[in-house]
């Protein structure tokens, strides 16, 4: 389960940690939520692993129904 949290941070540290996120290709949220889990001693896959389990909660995760061949599901692979 995903929780919100508010920080109060001055506008010029949320810019320049903003600048730190994007040079390495990632967003403040994550570059923030990754720094958390170190601090909590959380592995980045069990971060994954409960991320990927509210997303599933929260989407469904359903095909409808639709049979996906092993050929469409790797197709960008090739």
């Amino acid at each position: 389960m995903l929780v919100n949290l508010t920080l109060s941070l001055s506008a010029k540290l949320v810019e320049k940690a903003r600048r730190v996120a994007q040079r390495q290709g990632t967003s403040l949220n994550a570059l923030v939520r990754r720094h958390i889990e170190a601090i909590a001693g959380v592995t980045p896959a069990e971060g994954t692993a409960d991320e990927l389990i509210a997303l599933m909660r929260s989407n469904g995760g359903h095909s409808g129904g639709r049979r996906i061949a092993r050929e469409e599901a790797y197709e960008e692979r090739t």
